[in-house]
């Protein structure tokens, strides 16, 4: 690039002892201009020796966050960069990861780009397998691996800290929502190394509790797109829903979101199949005709549990909406019977 812009690197991190040294040297060893880039790490008041490991190395800690999108905004809040670059405590950026990320940035319709994602190996099947997957499907917007513009992201007002997942998928959304692009660059890569990619049943616990949190962000989603009635599409959407009223649409919605994975795993693994089969061509160690049929098993397992996950969500979010209904139906309650003891009141009094 010929202007060569400031970046702010912003880590959350709670209890990554196991991890966080690594991440935080991949992210000082960058082929980019050392007076050029931040790394700030937002620590969720970890219990371990997180704090301790990374005050050995140049970056900003800051405290604060209850979730990863409370930190990440408070993360911004204490940044300078006008390029906001974003990961994971438990990734490891590629030493061109800057350099290859920001020069999309040049292009001025551009509000953020995702780079490239590879699960790191643990020795695990769970970990080869993700990480066939990443390499034949994944096309980047997650928060392991994506910057945004600075005013851009200050424009759409940065994570929304109430989601506890999905709160990148969001973003990407608001952003393209204003019109700004968020191309993908593969060749800016980050290796991601979660815990639970080394064993399957914490993986599809994990699988679960993604499916089950997401159900807040479909429910905020659903209700920014039937918001946009200047939408032809849209607006021809909502008019065949509205009889049946909004709460019915967002059970649909639910249900179809809770089914999706069922039905589409075996259309989605035929389709994907070329990508698949290309990514293990470049494994030449991988026996293609044994790890297509664990991956078909792997992500039968994984989809099903997705599913369930999201029927167990949508039932608890249907479960507080209706207690919140039955708390604001009592406190209406309440307020009319003061009012009607403050009418009464009166009425003695001038009588």
């Amino acid at each position: 690039m010929r202007n060569i812009p400031y970046i702010s690197i912003i880590v959350p991190a709670k209890n990554e002892e196991r991890q966080i040294e690594r991440s935080i040297q991949s992210l000082l060893a960058q082929d980019y201009p050392k007076d050029k880039y931040e790394v700030i790490v937002v620590d969720g008041d970890s219990s371990d020796n997180t704090k301790k490991i990374m005050r050995e190395y140049h970056v900003k800690i800051v405290d604060g966050g209850c979730n990863p999108a409370e930190a990440r905004n408070i993360g911004v809040a204490h940044s300078k960069g006008e390029i906001l670059a974003f990961t994971d405590a438990d990734c490891i950026a590629t030493p061109d990861w800057l350099k290859n990320l920001v020069p999309k940035f040049e292009t001025k319709t551009v509000g953020g780009v995702g780079g490239g994602l590879r699960a790191l190996r643990t020795g695990s099947m769970v970990s080869l397998l993700a990480d066939i997957t990443t390499q034949a499907t994944y096309r980047g917007f997650i928060t392991s691996n994506v910057a945004y513009r600075r005013d851009v992201f200050e424009e759409v007002g940065g994570f929304d800290s109430r989601l506890v997942c999905g709160e990148d998928s969001d973003l990407w959304w608001r952003v393209l929502d204003r019109g700004y692009e968020v191309p993908f660059e593969q060749k800016a890569t980050v290796c991601h190394a979660p815990i639970e990619n080394r064993a399957i049943l914490p993986n599809l616990k994990k699988e679960f509790w993604y499916a089950k949190s997401d159900v807040r962000l479909f429910v905020k989603r659903i209700g920014t797109i039937l918001k946009k009635k200047n939408n032809v599409a849209v607006r021809e959407s909502w008019r065949l829903i509205k009889p049946t009223g909004t709460n019915a649409a967002i059970v649909l919605l639910f249900v179809s979101s809770a089914l999706q994975p069922v039905i589409l795993v075996v259309p989605s693994i035929l389709l994907g199949i070329k990508s698949i089969k290309k990514a293990i061509t470049a494994m030449p160690y991988i026996d293609e005709k044994k790890i297509i049929p664990v991956l078909v098993c792997y992500y039968g397992m994984q989809s099903v549990i997705r599913g369930c996950g999201t029927m167990v969500g949508m039932a608890g979010y249907l479960l507080h909406s209706f207690q919140q209904v039955l708390l604001h139906k009592h406190e209406s309650s309440e307020k009319e019977q003061i009012v009607s003891g403050e009418q009464r009141r009166i009425t003695r009094e001038t009588s």
